[in-house]
């Protein structure tokens, strides 16, 4: 959703939006289990104890991506910054990338 809502949101032509498309067709799902449960329950109170924002209940679906991608044991692509400075977390942005 995120990636179709950025490029629709900057306008991309047809033939960008194919490509994008295409890549979203090899992405596999993941279905939450037991551990990302724990990851983000574990992930909230982390956030909580250091006053971090992304332990608000506005930000369940970011909390559920950033503990999708700790379990994963893959970066988060993303320059939202919600997700800077989340103890465990990778992020690639446009910048760089950050391990904290």
């Amino acid at each position: 959703m995120e990636l179709r809502f950025g490029a629709l949101r900057a306008n991309w032509g047809e033939l960008r939006r194919r490509r994008l498309e295409r890549r979203i067709s090899e992405l596999t799902i993941m279905q939450p289990d037991d551990e990302t449960m724990t990851v983000c329950a574990k992930l909230r109170v982390d956030c909580q104890r250091i006053g971090h924002a992304l332990a608000d209940k506005i930000h369940n679906g970011d909390r559920w991506i950033a503990a999708a991608a700790m379990r994963l044991d893959v970066s988060v692509v993303s320059d939202d910054g919600i997700f800077e400075n989340v103890p465990g977390l990778r992020l690639m942005t446009i910048r760089g990338t950050h391990d904290d």
